[in-house]
């Protein structure tokens, strides 16, 4: 089974079978980028719009995780600068509030979409940024997907 199929099954049960609304509306979120992988825009779209209505009563990490990838979906649904004004919201968002991992997870998104809709120099720039501050306080995987998305493997 395809890398992005696999993660598309897995995120799928966990959505269906998730109790709480934060679990249900994470793994929705993965679900949708595991499509958004695969080329399936419409279905994003689709996947993204049947846990929307859960944001209200989640904690402001997981809704900010959750808008990210929504932001993720306008993108691939040709509403680039829609997403990146998104990001950049939620990113100031996630710094206000102390929540690290929240901002630079969006500014993953936000410097990959960049690169995406061929705003390369400023993409690369915030990337190579983004990895260097990842990389020094310790979020080696995040440091990674950066590193990878400069290289283009993303």
């Amino acid at each position: 089974m395809p890398e992005g199929r696999k993660d598309a099954s897995c995120a799928s049960r966990a959505f269906h079978t998730a109790q709480d609304e934060s679990d249900k509306a994470l793994a929705g979120a993965r679900f949708a980028e595991s499509l958004i992988a695969q080329n399936k825009t419409l279905e994003a779209t689709k996947a993204m719009g049947d846990f929307m209505s859960l944001l209200p009563v989640l904690g402001i990490g997981d809704r900010l995780d959750v808008l990210t990838a929504a932001a993720r979906v306008k993108a691939a649904s040709s509403n680039t600068q829609g997403a990146l004004a998104d990001l950049q919201s939620i990113i100031n968002e996630a710094h206000r509030q102390g929540l690290y991992g929240v901002e630079l997870r969006a500014r993953l998104a936000h410097g990959e979409i960049k690169v995406r809709s061929g705003e390369k120099p400023s993409g690369y720039a915030l990337l190579e940024g983004l990895e260097k501050e990842a990389e020094a306080r310790g979020y080696a995987l995040i440091a990674r997907n950066a590193r990878l998305a400069r290289n283009g493997s993303l």
